[in-house]
């Protein structure tokens, strides 16, 4: 995830802002969908739709925002950068 957010860093990513916050919240998000497949399920819980535990539902709102967040920053104009 970090690898990703210092690419999109050298791609000029600060010159449309909320492009590093949308990936890292898209980052994480993946992270933690992949982390709870190694995971025992909430003994309350266990498994719910689809076969999925309930932080991979949790991740799911995340991923989205994620992607939208990314996506409305590349729709703004981009900023001239301070030096």
């Amino acid at each position: 995830m970090f690898l990703l957010l210092f690419v999109a860093e050298r791609a000029g990513a600060r010159r449309h802002p909320g492009i590093v916050s949308g990936l890292f919240l898209a980052g994480y998000a993946v992270a933690r969908m992949s982390g709870e497949l190694f995971r025992q399920p909430d003994a309350q819980l266990g498994y719910l739709v689809f076969g999925t535990t309930m932080g991979q539902l949790l991740s799911v709102p995340l991923l989205i925002a994620g992607i939208v967040i990314v996506w409305w920053a590349r729709r703004q104009a981009p900023v001239a950068a301070a030096r």
